[in-house]
């Protein structure tokens, strides 16, 4: 990816990620704004903390097999729960590895340019995957 693309995608992550901690943070204070003044910096590092640590996780597993893209599921969706379910899990790899495999097929200019018109749905994703043979 070049250097503009780049920056810009860095952007467009970090506007999403404050508008959604703003959004989460009205929702669970809306009833009580006595303590909406007092747990705003505590809420905004957590939630900061916790969005971090989901791009680092998620970051390694991207890079690595599917063995570590499991185990970036398990720590930063699951929360490390261990009664979480192995299968879902799995699924979830799936989704993930045929989806990152439709956007490398997209052109950079072209998807910074226009965006999606189109998401198709997980289970289409990896349905036309496992036919190819590519899961």
């Amino acid at each position: 990816m070049e250097a503009y693309s780049y920056c810009y995608v860095k952007k467009m992550i970090t506007q999403n990620f404050h508008h959604d901690k703003t959004n989460r943070y009205n929702t669970v204070y809306k009833d009580q704004p006595s303590l909406k003044l007092k747990r705003r910096s505590n809420f905004r590092q957590l939630y900061y903390d916790v969005y971090m640590n989901s791009l680092f996780e998620y970051d390694d597993g991207f890079l690595g097999d599917d063995k570590y893209l499991a185990a970036a599921v398990w720590r930063a969706l699951y929360l490390m729960e261990d009664e979480a379910d192995i299968i879902y899990i799995e699924r979830v790899v799936r989704y993930i590895r045929a989806t990152l495999h439709f956007l490398d097929k997209i052109d950079t200019e072209v998807l910074l340019e226009r965006g999606l018109d189109n998401w198709e749905p997980a289970d289409e994703i990896v349905k036309k995957r496992l036919k190819l043979g590519e899961i």
